[in-house]
């Protein structure tokens, strides 16, 4: 399949949703079912904006719980949380994951808390590399890491999690919510959690007879541009099936895959973080 330049209006998210009626609703499965309709290249005609590829999907689901509320604080905390972040288990040298909430402060605040649960130690920073022996265990500051390893900001801990950063004087919180939550600006290592997607695309590049996944964090750009949030396509839970477009915005695809042999492959996954099968599309080319 060769997928031709063209000129189109640019697309983030639609959707097609077909409710079946109360008399004869099919019986799908709990776990999402998708298949890749089409896949559309669309080359918008000034070099400012952004290339954008279309996959079209079609959907099926049991009880019609795709997609995720947008700006839900209950929605952005974990399992939904954007990163993860790490403590340290002092001499030990061993990382554990742990996760963030959403508190709402009031009508118009809302903070990233960091919460360790019952996991003790002290959070990695970029600090953490000063000490002896982890400048091994962690990446440095620089391209590709700072984008995939390392997030800069300011993020809240409750006051009984004080002690995972006030051991450390480079550590010093910049900033408090009615004494309860404590501020810190700070370079942290993170990983990226995954169930904050719920739509993840994978490109693959055929090498002789082997697709091979291309590797976005070579790209000096971004971390990746194909996973992604998808709103609620429904409020009701009932059997649900439709088309939903996904359109990826991303100014190298001319350059990344230029005379390479592309497959897209595909999965969603519902708010009870079930996962669908792996989707396939037919292999193009970029032209």
């Amino acid at each position: 399949m060769k997928i031709i330049k063209g000129i189109s209006i640019f697309i983030i998210l639609s959707a097609f949703i077909i409710l079946s009626g109360c008399t004869s609703e099919p019986k799908f499965s709990e776990i999402p079912e998708i298949e890749i309709k089409q896949v559309d290249f669309v080359v918008t005609p000034s070099i400012e904006d952004y290339d954008t590829l279309s996959v079209i999907l079609t959907f099926k689901d049991g009880d019609g719980n795709l997609g995720l509320p947008t700006n839900d604080p209950e929605y952005l905390s974990a399992p939904f949380n954007e990163v993860n972040f790490f403590l340290e288990e002092g001499n030990n040298q061993a990382f554990n994951p742990i996760t963030t909430q959403q508190v709402v402060i009031d009508d118009h605040t809302t903070i990233t808390v960091i919460d360790p649960g019952e996991t003790k130690g002290h959070l990695v920073t970029l600090h953490t590399r000063d000490k002896p022996g982890y400048d091994a265990l962690l990446p440095p500051y620089e391209v590709p890491f700072t984008r995939t390893k390392y997030t800069f900001g300011t993020y809240y801990v409750h006051k009984s999690d004080l002690d995972i950063f006030n051991t450390d004087p480079k550590l010093t919180p910049v900033d408090t919510i009615d004494g309860i939550f404590f501020g810190l600006n700070e370079t942290f290592y993170t990983e990226s959690n995954d169930n904050y997607y719920n739509i993840d695309v994978t490109f693959e590049v055929r090498k002789n007879d082997t697709y091979v996944p291309f590797d976005w964090g070579k790209t000096a750009r971004i971390v990746s541009p194909a996973r992604g949030r998808f709103p609620v396509l429904s409020d009701v839970k009932r059997p649900l099936e439709g088309e939903l477009t996904y359109a990826i915005a991303y100014p190298d695809f001319l350059i990344d895959f230029k005379n390479q042999a592309v497959r897209l492959n595909v999965q969603i996954k519902d708010r009870a973080l079930n996962k669908s099968n792996v989707a396939y599309s037919r292999e193009f080319t970029l032209n």
